[in-house]
């Protein structure tokens, strides 16, 4: 996985900007390598259960969004090693699939987390990435 510094002169999506669903050691634990870097589909990816926070980060302006025990919420991305653990997304749809999940009511550690929030995001923002192409 690479880290935010190795995107941070990517080129933007189709004009717009990129986006990237991004990991980093949960606050108040280590990177454990083979439990927090697994790859997208491996059996801990599958079951939201890796052993590192999830995020979203886009590209250009800097903006992040991530669910935690307070809920959603943005952080100073430059205090932590977050590492990149997706393709470059489309930001303006990343930001609408955002805006139509609903907000997480509480959060539950080992069944309702950060990985689960991004997980229920992303597969909003495949339907709507799928009614962009069939227009």
């Amino acid at each position: 996985m690479s880290s935010l510094q190795n995107i941070a002169g990517n080129k933007s999506y189709l004009g717009g900007e990129c986006a990237y669903v991004v990991k980093r050691p949960l606050s108040w634990s280590v990177w454990v390598p083979g439990w927090s870097d697994t790859r997208n589909g491996s059996f801990l990816d599958r079951l939201n259960k890796e052993w590192s926070h999830e995020h979203f980060y886009f590209n250009q302006s800097g903006d992040n969004i991530g669910f935690g025990v307070r809920g959603l919420f943005s952080e100073d991305v430059s205090k932590h090693q977050y590492y990149v653990d997706s393709p470059c997304l489309d930001g303006d749809t990343l930001r609408t699939a955002i805006n139509s999940t609903r907000n997480p009511k509480w959060y539950g550690g080992f069944f309702r987390n950060c990985q689960t929030y991004v997980a229920r995001v992303m597969k909003k923002y495949e339907e709507l990435s799928s009614l962009l192409k069939t227009r």
